[in-house]
C-alpha cells in the first residue's frame, strides 16, 4: 500500500483536525484539501513548507541523528530540482495511507479517492466550511474514510518514532528531513517497518482526539457487552454516547458523580436510540413504499402534531414517539405482516415500542428522591446494554441493530 505525507498548517484554522473529524463522524467520509503553497522552492533557497511554530521551539533538540536536520539538504546532487517533480494523479493507487502532521501531532488517514473538484462528487458537501470561507486555493482533495491519531502533543515522539521510520523515494531514498528540505507535498514516503493502520470493519476515527479513559471504556463495552458486530453496525454517534454514559456510571460507582449527571446518561441513551431507530424506520418506509407507493402520504398524529410518513425521510430525526405512531398505523401494520418474517414482525410490533416506552418514562430526578432515580437509571442501563437479562434476551441496542440487519438482509434477498 502507498504512503504519503502532508504537513497541515493550523494557520488556516486552529481546529483543522477536529473540524474534519466532525464531518467524518456524521457523513462517513470527509474531504481534506491540500492548499496550494505560495512558496516557490529553488535550489538556492532553504524553505520549510508549512513549518509550524513548534519546530522553532525544538531546534535545539537534535538528539536523534536518524532524522536528519540538514540546512543544506537541497544542494545534494541526488535530489531532483523542484520543477522535475511534476505532480501526477496517476501515481495514486487508492486506498492509500496519508499521514498528516504539524510535527507536534500525527494522524494517519485512509484515503479512498483523490480529486481536484469536489462539485463533481455525489457527496460534494463533505469539506469543512473554512476552505470556502477563507477562499483557500485547493490543488488536491483527498477523500478520507477513516482516521487514526498516532501522537498527540509530542514533537520528540513524532520525530524519533515515526518520521525516523520514513524514507523519501523521490529524494534519493534518504530518511525524512525536517529542516531545510526541498520537499513538495503530498510527499510519497516508504516505511522502513511497514505498518497498515486500518483493520477491516473497524471505525478507528471514533477514538481520535479522545481521552484514554474514553478509549478504554469503549473497548470494554464492546468486549463485555456489545460485541464486535455491534461496533461494525452501529452509528459512530451511538458508540460515542453509550461510552460517555458508561463513563458517568463508572464515576457514580466511585461516588464522584451527582444525580444530574445520571440524568445526562439517560439523555445519551435516549438520543442514541432515537438515531438508530430513525435509521431503521427510514429503511422500513423505503422498502414498504416499493409495495405501496401511497404510504408515504399517510398522515398520522403524534402529540397533536400532524405528520406524514414521508416526513421520516427528511434530514432531521423525529422523536421516539413518532416511530411508535408510525408502527401502530393499520395500513403500515398490514404491509409489515405481508412483507417480513415472524422475528422481524415481532420486533417491530412488540419489542421496539416496548423499549421506546421505557425510555420515554425517563423521569426528572428533581421530582423524585435521589435513591429512587439512581435505581431507575441503573435498570435502564441494564436494559439498554443487555446486562443481567434472562437467557435468550438481548439488550435494547443489540436488538435494534439485529432488526436493522434482518431488514437489510430481507431487502437484499429480493433484489
Amino acid at each position: 500500500m502507498q504512503n504519503y505525507l502532508i504537513l497541515y498548517n493550523p494557520y488556516y484554522d486552529q481546529s483543522v483536525i477536529q473540524k474534519h473529524l466532525e464531518i467524518l463522524k456524521s457523513e462517513g467520509k470527509v474531504a481534506f484539501g491540500k492548499v496550494c503553497s505560495k512558496l516557490r522552492l529553488t535550489q538556492s533557497e532553504v524553505i520549510v513548507d508549512f513549518a509550524p511554530s513548534v519546530i522553532a521551539s525544538k531546534q535545539s533538540d537534535q538528539s536523534n541523528p536518524a532524522v536528519k536536520i540538514d540546512c543544506h539538504a537541497n544542494t545534494r546532487n541526488d535530489i531532483p530540482p523542484f520543477d522535475a517533480l511534476s505532480f501526477d494523479f496517476a501515481r495514486f493507487v487508492c486506498p492509500f495511507q496519508l499521514f498528516l502532521t504539524n510535527y507536534e501531532n500525527l494522524f494517519v488517514a485512509k484515503v479512498e479517492k483523490v480529486c481536484t473538484d469536489l462539485s463533481k462528487l455525489q457527496d460534494s458537501n463533505i469539506a469543512p466550511k473554512y476552505y470556502a470561507e477563507k477562499n483557500l486555493d485547493i490543488e488536491t482533495w483527498f477523500i478520507i474514510e477513516d482516521l487514526r491519531e498516532l501522537v498527540q502533543g509530542d514533537f520528540v515522539k513524532v520525530r524519533d518514532v515515526y518520521l525516523a521510520n520514513f524514507t523519501t523515494p523521490d529524494f534519493g531514498n534518504h530518511t525524512f528531513s525536517i529542516y531545510g528540505n526541498p520537499y513538495t507535498y503530498p510527499l510519497e514516503i516508504h516505511q522502513n517497518k511497514p505498518e497498515f493502520y486500518f483493520s477491516q470493519g473497524t471505525k478507528h476515527y471514533i477514538d481520535a482526539l479522545q481521552s484514554e479513559e474514553f478509549i478504554t471504556t469503549k473497548q470494554r463495552l464492546i468486549d463485555v457487552c456489545l460485541g464486535a458486530d455491534f461496533e461494525r453496525a452501529a452509528l459512530t454517534s451511538t458508540l460515542e454516547k453509550l461510552t460517555k454514559a458508561e463513563m458517568i456510571f463508572e464515576k457514580h460507582r466511585a461516588l464522584k458523580v451527582d444525580i444530574n449527571d445520571l440524568s445526562n446518561a439517560m439523555t445519551d441513551y435516549a438520543s442514541a436510540f432515537e438515531w438508530e431507530a430513525w435509521e431503521l424506520c427510514k429503511t422500513l418506509v423505503r422498502d414498504l413504499s416499493k409495495q405501496d407507493k401511497e404510504i408515504i402520504n399517510i398522515a398520522y398524529d403524534t402529540r397533536g402534531q400532524a405528520l406524514f410518513v414521508k416526513d421520516l425521510l427528511g434530514v432531521k430525526p423525529h422523536n421516539l414517539g413518532n416511530f411508535v405512531s408510525l408502527l401502530r398505523n393499520e395500513r403500515i401494520k398490514e404491509l409489515i405482516k405481508s412483507r417480513y418474517n415472524a422475528p422481524l414482525r415481532f420486533y417491530l410490533h412488540t419489542m421496539l415500542p416496548k423499549h421506546i416506552g421505557i425510555l420515554q418514562q425517563e423521569r426528572n430526578p428533581s421530582a423524585h428522591n435521589k435513591q429512587a432515580f439512581i435505581q431507575e437509571a441503573l435498570e435502564v442501563r441494564a436494559l439498554m446494554l443487555g446486562i443481567g437479562l434472562r437467557l435468550g434476551e438481548s439488550g435494547a441496542f443489540s436488538s435494534l441493530l439485529e432488526a436493522k440487519n434482518m431488514l437489510k438482509n430481507t431487502i437484499k434477498t429480493r433484489i
